[in-house]
């Protein structure tokens, strides 16, 4: 059994009333186990869900001393690696290790050197990790106010994590980045909403040349920026279109090399998670961050999460042992 949570022992189910989350087992799981385990104690306690796998070539862009993985833990952290779809959706019942299956993998990717020839420039991948179960009042919030407070915790990890990434600075953002998008908008690719709202409201477009921008120009960037910050949605658009450039410029087109994960979505009122893998699903390009949910059965049937191009392997937890 997995030593963090119940397991397949406990049984989940739909929600009787859609717009209040499942919470039941979910409490008698925490009662029984700790679910607040360290992360870095993590590697110490985790118990792979199936026998070792003989090792990939894809560990090879990680450290010597890597630890050795089991089955499905080594198919995991291949799709995480190098994805087959843009959406990467870890499905399976409450307690059965998910979560903990994620963390798992994602302590030891993040911050390790990688991708070698690809992107010599960058040491560190982007990784975001969004888990809804800190930010459960997102299922108790009004129709009104819990979209824009979705889309602001994920903007709030998005732009963080940009930050704090030693590749990215302001200034390249508001020159090359901006010319990628102005020049994108102009040549009839996907629209950005984001930049479209920029656009319509910039006064003098012709021409707009970013590698010397005038000092009103840069005023009217922060205006327009402002502008697009104040409503979460959009602001999360720009922000997936930032990390999209990052992709390209830095990390030589891999999207393995930077991806957002999506965890305890159950967490959300039912009828605000299809707003969120509505989002999902517009976003998601091959181009742009690998997205990876983790979901219960019931939720990937209910939200809608199984439709587009996704990759969804079940979750298999470490069988029970006789004695």
């Amino acid at each position: 059994m997995n030593p963090i949570r119940l397991g397949d022992r406990i049984e989940s189910g739909r929600p009787p009333e859609l717009d209040k989350p499942y919470w039941t087992a979910d409490n008698l799981a925490r009662r029984v186990f700790s679910t607040e385990i360290e992360r870095q104690d993590l590697v110490d306690v985790y118990i792979q869900s199936q026998p070792l796998a003989a090792r990939a070539c894809f560990l090879d862009d990680l450290p010597a001393g890597t630890p050795a993985l089991g089955e499905f833990e080594a198919q995991i952290l291949g799709k995480l690696l190098s994805p087959v779809s843009p959406v990467l959706c870890i499905v399976g019942p409450m307690g059965c290790g998910k979560s903990t299956t994620i963390r798992y993998l994602e302590h030891i990717v993040r911050n390790r050197p990688h991708c070698r020839e690809q992107c010599p420039a960058c040491r560190e991948r982007l990784i975001a990790y969004i888990d809804f179960n800190e930010h459960v009042t997102l299922a108790e919030d009004s129709e009104d106010g819990l979209s824009q407070r979705l889309f602001s915790v994920l903007c709030d990890e998005l732009l963080a994590r940009l930050r704090l990434h030693r590749q990215f600075t302001r200034p390249e953002e508001l020159t090359r980045f901006w010319a990628h998008e102005f020049e994108r908008y102009r040549a009839g690719e996907r629209p950005s909403k984001a930049f479209r709202r920029i656009i319509a409201s910039w006064e003098g477009i012709h021409p707009v040349d970013f590698s010397q921008l005038s000092e009103d120009d840069m005023r009217k960037q922060e205006r327009a920026l402002d502008s697009i910050e104040q409503d979460k949605e959009l602001h999360l658009d720009y922000l997936v279109r930032l990390w999209e450039y990052m992709i390209r410029v830095y990390f030589g087109g891999n999207h393995g090399c930077a991806f957002i994960i999506l965890d305890n979505i159950d967490r959300i009122a039912p009828k605000f998670q299809r707003k969120l893998v509505e989002f999902v699903h517009a976003n998601a390009r091959l181009a742009g961050p690998l997205f990876v949910l983790l979901v219960r059965p019931e939720t990937f049937d209910y939200s809608g999460v199984g439709t587009g191009m996704i990759d969804a392997p079940d979750h298999r937890g470490p069988p029970p042992v006789s004695r």
